[in-house]
């Protein structure tokens, strides 16, 4: 269901490129005229380029970024709550490229600041600290590092049988 809707998105946004570049061609708009109107004529243009730039940036990111359109419409959303955001992106060189970064630190942000983050952090760091251990026990097993107490030593424990005790007991 997930890849069905992310595919009709897709469809949607080219069906929206390609009415957009026919409005540019066959706009029924006239553009303002260079001697009569040189400002009108000059914003004409750069929103033009700026249209262009946009969709080609887009276009270049949908096929880097597979997550792409979901961090646009995150980017969207941040966008309503802070309008200086949508200045920011059309001041850059790559608008796409600043609208996905932007989005995709934001959602790091939220999920490092979230109330849970350390817990899960140690749980993860514990687990994967336990598989070390599980390995170099299995690859090296205590009891072939050392077989006995050293000489002169009072211990009637064998160390092999302490350390197989030590990792028995660990609750990391």
């Amino acid at each position: 269901m997930l890849a069905e809707r992310k595919k009709r998105q897709n469809l949607e946004k080219e069906i929206e490129q390609l009415k957009a570049e026919k409005g540019d061609i066959d706009s029924g708009e006239e553009e303002p005229d260079l001697i009569e109107d040189p400002d009108g004529f000059k914003n004409s243009v750069e929103k033009k380029m700026s249209d262009k730039l946009l969709n080609m940036s887009v276009a270049l990111m949908r096929e880097s970024h597979d997550d792409f359109d979901e961090m646009a419409d995150h980017f969207v959303e941040l966008a309503k709550e802070d309008a200086s955001l949508g200045n920011k992106m059309r001041a850059s060189a790559n608008p796409a490229k600043f609208a996905y970064d932007h989005a995709k630190k934001h959602l790091e942000f939220e999920r490092v600041t979230a109330p849970d983050y350390i817990d899960s952090l140690k749980k993860q760091i514990r687990e994967e600290v336990l598989q070390e251990m599980e390995a170099d026990k299995k690859r090296k097993p205590a009891h072939n590092l050392v077989k006995s107490a050293p000489k002169g030593s009072n211990d009637t424990q064998p160390r092999a049988a302490v350390l197989d005790e030590i990792f028995a007991d660990s609750h990391f």
